[in-house]
Formats: structure tokens, C-alpha cells, sequence
């Protein structure tokens, strides 16, 4: 599954590793921290993905993933507005928080 991971903090390192190791291809990563954004997944989670982190979903081209995953605040006032992109770009939209999950 070609995924677009958004949020690369502590939990959304752990959920890109278990990705990686599920055999699933991260096409994008977005980050919306300054200092992300911009440095390649490796610098920023050690992995060996040498993809550039976008800083917003919007840079997210909708026919490269089947699916985003949401690794980022918890408040849906904070995230409403990407959850919105992505669903717009008619993908499966998953989220790290309460009950949800990855899995």
C-alpha cells in the first residue's frame, strides 16, 4: 500500500517503522514543524527514506497514495483542515488518536 504519512514526532516515527516493516511504501511525509519540514524522513527518523518531508498534505499528489495516515495533534480543530484535504483527494484516512489505528 502506498501511504502519505503526516505527523513525524515520536508516535509517528514508531507508526512509519511499523509500516516500513509491513512492507508498505511510504510515498509522502509531512510535518508541519519548521524544522522538519524540508530534510529528507532519514535525518529526521533515522530510517533510510530519503524523501523530503512537505509541510502541508496539500503538496500531496492524490494519485501517488491509496492511503494517509494522521500522526498529529489530537484536537480535530487543530487537524480538521487536513483531514479535509485528504479526503478530498478520495483516500482512506487513518489517525493514531483514541481508538483508531494504523492496523
Amino acid at each position: 500500500m502506498r501511504v502519505a504519512l503526516c505527523g513525524l514526532g515520536a508516535i509517528g516515527t514508531e507508526i512509519l517503522k511499523r509500516l516500513i516493516e509491513r512492507s508498505h511504501e511510504i510515498v509522502a511525509a509531512v510535518d508541519s514543524d519548521p524544522e522538519k519540514a524540508g530534510r529528507s524522513v532519514a535525518e529526521v527518523t533515522g530510517s533510510a527514506l530519503g524523501i523530503r518531508i512537505q509541510p502541508s498534505i496539500e503538496g500531496v499528489k492524490p494519485d501517488d497514495t491509496d492511503v494517509v495516515v494522521f500522526s498529529t495533534r489530537s484536537r480535530l480543530s487543530e487537524v480538521s483542515n487536513a483531514h479535509i484535504i485528504a479526503l478530498s483527494l478520495g483516500k482512506q484516512l487513518k489517525a493514531d488518536k483514541v481508538k483508531e489505528s494504523v492496523y
